[in-house]
């Protein structure tokens, strides 16, 4: 809230109006981009890898006007 990154905190308003966590949503949108045919992520940590593999469960909320408003950020 309040930085110099508009985008981002718009982009943050997005995940936090679905419920999840910024990297959740990005994984979210890469899996429902058409373009993308595959998506490699890392993980430090055990608890990093189940909060990216939750990005699973995110995926029925991310609709395509939500799609559109990502595109347009």
């Amino acid at each position: 809230v309040g930085t110099l990154l508009p985008k981002v905190d718009a982009f943050v308003g997005i995940a936090n109006g679905l419920g999840c966590t910024p990297s959740q949503l990005a994984i979210a949108f890469c899996l429902k981009n058409p373009l993308v045919t595959s998506l490699l992520f890392g993980a430090r940590r055990v608890t990093q890898l189940r909060e990216n593999v939750t990005a699973l469960d995110v995926l029925p909320r991310v609709t395509e006007p939500i799609m559109a408003a990502l595109r347009a950020l």
